[in-house]
């Protein structure tokens, strides 16, 4: 199983929230697929991927678990007064942040977003640690380093770090998300999503799992 990277864009009247309330970080973070659940990209994304359609009852019977998981989840997020224009939808990165924090090396981007380094740790154990709350001014310093790094200086030392991490015998954990060709969209979703948290004054809550 791999580690999986995940942030969402918050607004500063939930980022308000949440640093008062921190368990409602972990309820953001833990409940992320339930939250940001919808039948129509997730039957689409199931037909593309299995070529099926129409999809077995077996396949149909999970898409409505998931849909009932989602109602139940946002009534309860309702009663906390959460409102869905607050949040944005999670990205998922999953193990393309080895790369990045690679291509990243040494910037404020890579130590706010992948070394611990930036936010403040809320709520309990997601997976590898409590969420992190990273303010709007973080968030800006993250993707003003990365508008630093043109794109050969990226693909430079995304080679040195994987180099370094093959001759540490990590290679069998690197072939599907480390490689280039896959990092290199991650690389772009990323830089579209904070720029829309920049734009937007939003915060950012990031764990992994």
């Amino acid at each position: 199983m791999s580690v999986n990277f995940c942030a969402r864009a918050v607004t500063e009247r939930l980022e308000v929230r949440l640093r008062a309330e921190p368990s409602l970080a972990t309820t953001l973070a833990a409940e992320h697929v339930a939250i940001d659940f919808d039948r129509t990209t997730y039957v689409g994304r199931i037909e593309a991927e299995s070529h099926a359609r129409p999809l077995s009852p077996a396949v149909l019977a999970r898409v409505d678990e998931l849909e009932a998981q989602h109602a139940t989840c946002w009534r309860s997020l309702a009663e906390q007064s959460i409102e869905r224009r607050d949040m944005d939808d999670t990205i998922e990165l999953h193990r393309a942040y080895n790369g990045l924090s690679w291509g990243w090396a040494t910037t404020d981007a890579a130590q706010l977003l992948f070394d611990d380094d930036g936010g403040s740790a809320l709520g309990d154990d997601v997976g590898y640690g409590p969420a992190r709350l990273l303010s709007n001014r973080e968030v800006s310093t993250a993707i003003a380093a990365i508008e630093k790094i043109d794109l050969a200086t990226f693909a430079a030392r995304f080679r040195d770090g994987y180099a370094a991490a093959v001759g540490g015998g990590a290679t069998s954990l690197l072939a599907e998300y480390e490689d280039f060709a896959h990092v290199i969209p991650a690389f772009q979703r990323l830089v579209a999503y904070l720029g829309d948290a920049r734009i937007a004054s939003r915060a950012l809550l990031v764990w992994f799992e």
